[in-house]
């Protein structure tokens, strides 16, 4: 039983990391484009 909870809390972490990193590359594509077409 604590194995598995282990097992589950772990990929949690590794699958909410991977949409974090995701979300924050995607992010950083939009901000770039932005800064593109505004040029300050």
């Amino acid at each position: 039983m604590f194995t598995l909870t282990n097992v589950a809390l772990c990929l949690g972490l590794v699958l909410g990391l991977g949409l974090f990193m995701n979300a924050y590359l995607k992010g950083k594509k939009v901000l770039s484009k932005l800064s593109q077409k505004k040029p300050y």
